[in-house]
């Protein structure tokens, strides 16, 4: 059974019920392309268009405009995976370049991927077969910060206590400081 990510992040960016973000369900190279009609995104450099991205509880995969927050594309809720798609968009096609599980909300382990590519399996939208340079979140109990590994160093940025080698956020749901 898939692990169920829920929000870590700090309290100010749950938006409201009445500001929540455009947000669109893919199961078809078509919703990509309304979503790029609606929202309008910025090419970023490399010609992408980036979107965040959630898959929900239920399996379904939904993409918000790259500003909106991960917490705000799932309404708050739980999920199954979380972070960054870029698209390569043109009239007779959609590609999905690269996905991140860059999500500091929620936090996913490289092992979401598994979500999004059941997400994506009944799409006609051709897709790479893993994350890009996954990322790996700790919990740092000592100091209660959240921490992004880099390099395979499993120190805490702030405290400088050791973190676990294992994936530990469910520690920190309920726990991490989050009104700041």
């Amino acid at each position: 059974m898939p692990r169920h990510y829920h929000y870590v992040g700090p309290l100010q960016f749950i938006p409201k019920a009445d500001d929540m973000p455009v947000r669109f369900r893919v199961t078809q190279a078509a919703d990509v392309q309304n979503w790029q009609t609606v929202t309008a995104p910025e090419k970023e450099m490399d010609g992408s268009y980036a979107a965040t991205f959630i898959v929900d509880s239920d399996g379904h995969l939904w993409i918000a405009d790259r500003r909106s927050e991960h917490v705000a594309c799932a309404r708050a809720a739980a999920v199954l995976a979380a972070g960054e798609m870029f698209f390569e968009i043109s009239k007779k096609q959609v590609c999905i370049l690269r996905v991140t599980n860059q999500s500091t909300g929620y936090c996913p382990e490289p092992a979401s991927w598994e979500a999004v590519a059941c997400a994506l399996k009944h799409t006609d939208i051709p897709h790479p077969a893993a994350y890009e340079d996954p990322f790996e979140f700790r919990f740092c109990i000592p100091c209660r910060n959240i921490c992004l590994i880099k390099d395979e160093d499993f120190t805490c940025p702030l405290c400088e206590a050791p973190l676990p080698e294992i994936w530990n956020l469910e520690e920190a749901w309920g726990t991490v400081d989050q009104q700041g």
